[in-house]
């Protein structure tokens, strides 16, 4: 059925964007543990805010870099999600729960958290940069280190899927359609309405293609 096969396939998606997004994750944590940097943030927008994904790999970034905190920044059209890990010999100037707590406000939603992890999601999307700039700065200033000592990796640049703009402006409609298979999912969109005939099949439809972009 379409609705199965449309989310195997997101999850099938889902899970090559995860591994793209780890894999740069784990290479800016070796970088942080090698420089001796006390504070590293990752950009995880591909990620789309799900929190156990997000959760997976700020945790997998703290067991590489062990005396740096991580924080992770996901965000959406709707929505950014900020998760904080802090390594138990830093408790003393940094708390991951004080940190989430202090930024969120900035985010427009809360959150909090222990010591060692934290997380809150808010919908200002619009103040990521002023958040990732607050987040910086309170690293700097609690743990008394200066610039050289805080940086900031995207780890989504190699996990962006798909033909950008440009390229699907130059497509044939026969590479549109079977770039996103258009034509074998509206048939078989088609067949479900008939098979259900719905009172209004357009608003059927409507609500279907919507749950499942």
């Amino acid at each position: 059925m379409l609705g199965v096969r449309v989310v195997d396939e997101k999850k099938a998606a889902a899970a090559k964007v995860l591994v793209v997004v780890q894999a740069e994750a784990d290479k800016a944590a070796d970088a942080a543990k090698s420089a001796g940097t006390q504070a590293l943030l990752l950009r995880m927008d591909q990620l789309e805010c799900d929190s156990k994904l997000c959760k997976a790999v700020v945790e997998a970034a703290q067991k590489i870099a062990e005396g740096t905190v991580v924080v992770g920044m996901s965000a959406t059209a709707g929505k950014v999600m900020l998760m904080v890990s802090s390594p138990k010999a830093l408790h003393s100037k940094l708390k991951a729960g004080d940190v989430v707590k202090a930024v969120m406000p900035t985010l427009g939603g809360k959150g909090g958290g222990k010591p060692n992890f934290a997380q809150g999601q808010g919908s200002k999307v619009d103040a990521v940069d002023a958040a990732i700039a607050q987040v910086l700065g309170i690293a700097k200033e609690k743990l008394g280190v200066d610039a050289s000592k805080v940086s900031m990796a995207d780890c989504t640049a190699k996990a962006r899927t798909g033909p950008d703009a440009a390229t699907l402006k130059k497509m044939s409609s026969e590479q549109y359609l079977a770039e996103f298979k258009l034509q074998e999912n509206l048939e078989e969109l088609v067949n479900m309405v008939l098979k259900q005939k719905p009172a209004n099949p357009y608003e059927a439809m409507a609500d279907f293609l919507k749950e499942i972009s």
